[in-house]
């Protein structure tokens, strides 16, 4: 029998947060392209664990530099047993402070907090969560230069490189500490003014939880170590749920399921709108399945209008999705209405507010605070991507551009990270019109996508999207050349990774215009037509996400449609 134990029920069965990264002092670094992020025009935040292994000579821990120090931006350097914090406003002048001293509040082989806080103009210094120092000269903006960001040396400059481990690298815009701290026992969170948290994987050196300027580079061979500060997952609780497992096998005590309460046995998809098989009318309807079960869809509610070719994106409760275009022959009646639903309560849909354009046919991105509805047909292709805070009704706000106009992308259904989010495929207006690029984003820092690798053919018109928080998927889609073709083929991207796509495995019919539900484990693909033919399709299949293989059958579609405007999901890859 199962002993209940609060201790066991806080904190003690957390998973370990990950992995540091070793640098051995010859030739090891990562490299992060220059971004106008890291320009500090105001507050911001640097903040770290560190383990020294020596410390003899000079250390340059971090920083951005060209080779000749002319482009001098930041610099963390350990000389002569100080730890230093240099910054500059013009370049090559410095302002520092010491941040702690070897032998007196540094030691080998120990790790230790660092933050550098810059709160209205006066630059702060803590050391374990002490102040150690205080500098009110050469507030930002600081030095916006052209050269490149390194953690294990300083910039492109070549010598004193870092001998040691480095974990949870955060930069943030935001006055993170005002005063004495405690430090927490949990792994740095990314929050929405973080630019860059990296050194943060049990696997990569490279991954990172954000990355605004995008992809780290590694230099040399800095390894994953294990060795943290001994941190845990921040899935602090308001209460416990039994709907996890007795395990007597192993231990005397029963293990809680992992999650917050709110966001346990999360996974219901919704299906809004769409055309149907009755002379392509449209239809308002919202339906809904409950992803860890198979079965038919069923009723949830109605949405304002009958409409088609809109794009739908969650948090953990409330679902936000585009109305898209009112009639479907031209001219189409584009609207730019959004509207929204709580997930856990069958309704009508409730105004959200507007895009900026009237558009359809748009892709959806969303974690659990932002959500970003990006290029669409209105009626000419856009690059525009707006964002919305899922949170709070109001009107969209500019986002960035994607790379090309263009629309029909992974409408169906998005894929993505708590940080990342990713769009593919679609269509262009030039020959060839299919598109097979892959994009990404970075929630948290606004600005234009960045190139993340190919489909594996151009058949990526009105593709279908899923994903768990590492591994993102695309399936069916079409080729609108002459003759129309759908495919039904799954592909498959690590989301952390650029890179090209792979392939999954097959859908049981191909199919575009359909609709994508993912929760962390299982993806699911709805409706859709079938080309040639025409045929409208009311099958739903479903995939395991972590491996690969032939999609199964999950149950129907009770009111089938094409173009569906968007699928929602309360757990998709971007909650995870």
């Amino acid at each position: 029998m199962g002993i209940l134990r609060a201790d066991i029920l806080t904190h003690s069965q957390l998973e370990s947060a990950g992995g540091s990264v070793d640098f051995d002092g010859s030739g090891d670094y990562l490299t992060i392209p220059n971004h106008t992020a890291f320009h500090f025009t105001g507050d911001y935040t640097i903040d770290f664990y560190i383990k020294f292994s020596t410390n003899s000579g000079t250390q340059r821990i971090f920083g951005q530099r060209n080779s000749n120090a002319s482009d001098i931006s930041v610099l963390g350097e350990f000389a002569s047993n100080n730890f230093y914090y240099y910054y500059s406003t013009n370049g090559s002048s410095t302002e520092n402070m010491i941040i702690g001293t070897y032998g007196t509040n540094i030691e080998l082989n120990t790790w230790h907090h660092v933050a550098i806080v810059s709160d209205g103009g006066v630059h702060h210094a803590y050391l374990d969560g002490v102040q150690t120092a205080v500098n009110a000269n050469n507030s930002p903006p600081l030095n916006d230069g052209d050269s490149t960001w390194s953690i294990g040396r300083q910039g492109a400059y070549t010598a004193n490189e870092f001998s040691g481990s480095i974990y949870g690298f955060r930069i943030t815009n935001k006055a993170l500490y005002k005063t004495n701290f405690t430090l927490s026992k949990f792994k740095p969170k990314v929050l929405p003014e973080t630019i860059l948290l990296c050194c943060v994987s049990s696997t990569s050196v490279t991954e990172a939880e954000v990355s605004a300027a995008g992809d780290i580079t590694s230099n040399g061979d800095p390894q994953v170590s294990t060795d943290t500060p001994l941190l845990k997952e921040d899935i602090t609780d308001t209460g416990v749920v039994f709907d996890g497992f007795g395990n007597f096998a192993t231990s005397t005590y029963m293990v809680p399921p992992k999650g917050k309460t709110t966001e346990r046995n999360r996974g219901r998809g919704l299906i809004r709108g769409g055309m149907t098989p009755n002379s392509s009318a449209l239809t308002k309807i919202i339906q809904y399945i409950e992803m860890s079960s198979g079965g038919n869809t069923i009723d949830f509610g109605d949405g304002s209008v009958a409409s088609y070719g809109g794009a739908g994106l969650a948090s953990a409760t409330r679902g936000v999705y585009s109305v898209g275009a009112t009639a479907n022959s031209s001219p189409y009646s584009l609207v730019n209405t959004l509207e929204f639903i709580t997930i856990a309560n069958t309704a009508n849909a409730i105004d959200f507010g507007d895009l900026y354009f009237a558009i359809q046919n748009q892709a959806p991105m969303s974690n659990q605070t932002r959500g970003i509805f990006a290029a669409g047909l209105s009626p000419a292709q856009r690059v525009r991507m707006d964002f919305i805070t899922i949170a709070t009704t109001g009107n969209a706000q500019d986002f960035g551009d994607v790379i090309g106009a263009s629309y029909g992308l992974n409408q169906g259904g998005q894929a993505g990270s708590t940080t990342r989010g990713l769009i593919a495929g679609g269509s262009s207006a030039s020959a060839p019109k299919e598109v097979e690029k892959i994009q990404f984003v970075t929630f948290a820092s606004l600005g234009d996508a960045q190139d993340f690798g190919d489909l594996v053919d151009q058949n990526g018109y009105s593709n279908v999207g899923a994903s768990s928080n590492t591994r993102a998927l695309f399936a069916g889609g079409g080729n609108i050349g002459s003759p129309f073709v759908t495919v039904n083929t799954i592909q498959f991207v690590t989301i952390a990774t650029t890179g090209n796509a792979i392939d999954f495995g097959d859908l049981t019919v191909s199919r575009y215009g359909g609709g994508g539900l993912s929760n962390s484990t299982r993806g699911c693909f709805t409706g859709g037509v079938t080309y040639p033919g025409a045929t409208r399709q009311n099958v739903i299949d479903f995939v395991n996400i972590a491996t690969t293989g032939n999609a199964s059958d999950f149950g129907d579609v009770a009111v089938v449609n094409v173009n569906s405007v968007g699928t929602m999901s309360d757990s998709h890859g971007g909650l995870s």
